[in-house]
């Protein structure tokens, strides 16, 4: 009896051992699998962002403005950064019985955003140091487009000294270490263009009757970061993109001496930066509108 328990025994015990070791096997298995299932689709999602599609900011700003911000946030930063300077306002058109001021843009050197570089009354103070100036344009939402008057357009030119007619102890912004801080901030563009137009700095120096002391050429380079859209085929006063989301859009200038003995690097002599929510952009321009059809 003792025999044929013990031969019982040791026949459940191998099958129960064998059950749980071929258990054990598939598990091990499907893990497996779940793993290689896993990882196939990590690399599937992330491969075209890391490798093939550009990187877009998740929060647009310049300068320490950014979209959305209150006329108090914006007021306080310019007075922080450019204290040197008076910010200047502007006033939507009054409706009939709303007695209150509403601010329409909070600038900096306005007349450079007009490109008057000529403006009597420019401030030449710029936190970025001697012998640069900065023209800053921030625009609110008036009340009956959106209660919060948030920020929808910010606008930023600074403007550099000219390299090629500076002499040997004058500032001068590489292009490329424009371009570097440009992609620290958004990442790499999802458009670019690069095109040899005449430069603001060009324009002057012929004005001034210099301009044929040294050769130059002039490079006008853009650069667009947003979710969708593209960059308009011609740059002009006004332009911004062909886009339906939030986006950020730098214009620079940059030229090189071309004469023989003379550094031929591509200096920066200006950058552009704009920032935009079109949608509320859109909202804002209609409503805008509304005193030119009233003049018709």
């Amino acid at each position: 009896l003792s025999s044929v328990l013990s031969s019982v025994l040791s026949s459940v015990l191998s099958s129960v051992l064998s059950f749980v070791f071929t258990f054990m096997l598939s598990f091990v298995r499907t893990l497996q699998l779940a793993l290689i299932c896993v990882l196939s689709a990590v690399t599937a999602v992330a491969a075209p962002t890391l490798g093939t599609k550009p990187s877009v900011p998740p929060t647009l700003a310049a300068h320490g403005l950014a979209l959305g911000m209150s006329q108090s946030e914006v007021a306080a930063l310019l007075a922080r950064d450019y204290r040197a300077c008076s910010a200047d306002q502007s006033i939507y058109q009054t409706i009939a019985g709303d007695v209150t001021r509403h601010i329409a843009a909070l600038s900096i050197n306005p007349g450079l955003t007009a490109h008057d570089v000529g403006s009597l009354d420019t401030c030449t103070f710029s936190p970025a140091g001697d012998g640069i100036t900065d023209s800053i344009e921030a625009r609110f939402a008036h009340k009956d487009v959106d209660p919060r008057q948030p920020l929808y357009s910010i606008s930023i030119i600074r403007v550099y000294p000219d390299a090629v007619h500076g002499g040997p102890g004058s500032f001068r912004k590489p292009f490329d270490a424009v371009r570097k801080d440009l992609v620290r901030s958004y990442g790499r563009p999802v458009d670019e263009r690069r095109e040899k137009l005449p430069s603001a700095a060009g324009n002057l120096a012929s004005s001034l009757g210099v301009g044929k002391l040294i050769k130059r050429q002039d490079v006008l380079v853009r650069y667009l970061w947003t979710t969708d859209g593209r960059l308009a085929d011609i740059e002009s006063e006004g332009s911004t993109c062909r886009c339906s989301h939030p986006f950020a859009k730098a214009v620079i200038e940059i030229s090189r001496a071309l004469s023989n003995g003379r550094d031929q690097r591509d200096y920066t002599t200006s950058v552009a930066i704009s920032i935009v929510d079109p949608a509320l952009k859109a909202r804002q321009d209609e409503w805008n509108s509304q005193w030119q059809r009233a003049k018709r």
